[in-house]
């Protein structure tokens, strides 16, 4: 039974994790870090077809986006199986390697452009991914749970938020 409550405690804390998220992204709220120092002027935000708020990249730009996300999936799905199989090991290697990101030059160009709420819940996940890292080794699998489905709610938000349109010449 404790198995039962633990799973429903992880959902109703994600759920709340990600509605919180999603409000800071639609009302333009910041948090308490410092801005970062070089942000381009934004424009008024505008909405794709589907509704989500539309960030508009070139179409490298937005390969280089995919190919990110395409890694977040990738770190998740290895670190879900990380903790399905008890590998402290795996979990902390893969935790470690996403929230480093790549640190490629057309990824400063990207953040200069899009809205800083998008910028700031990529910085979240990244961050998110460093907490499991330093958790990894010691914290009780519950625990180790509960961050990844804060990890997992900070994803839904974002998609749920913004899609990426390729911006037209």
């Amino acid at each position: 039974m404790a198995t039962l409550t633990q799973t429903l405690a992880v959902g109703v804390i994600g759920a709340l994790a990600g509605c919180g998220i999603t409000y800071l992204a639609m009302t333009g709220a910041h948090s308490t870090k410092a801005e970062p120092t070089i942000i381009a002027p934004q424009p008024m935000a505008e909405r794709a077809e589907d509704g989500r708020l539309a960030v508009y990249l070139t179409a490298e730009e937005r390969a280089h986006v995919r190919e990110e996300m395409i890694a977040f999936l990738q770190g998740l799905q290895t670190a879900s199986y990380a903790l399905a199989d008890s590998d402290r090991d795996l979990l902390l290697e893969t935790a470690q390697d996403i929230s480093k990101g790549a640190g490629e030059p057309i990824g400063r160009t990207i953040r200069q452009k899009v809205p800083a709420p998008f910028r700031e819940m990529s910085q979240t996940v990244r961050h998110e991914f460093g907490a499991l890292a330093d958790m990894a080794n010691e914290a009780p699998v519950g625990n180790l749970q509960l961050q990844f489905s804060t990890i997992l709610s900070g994803c839904a938000a974002c998609h749920g938020s913004y899609a990426v349109v390729e911006q037209q010449p």
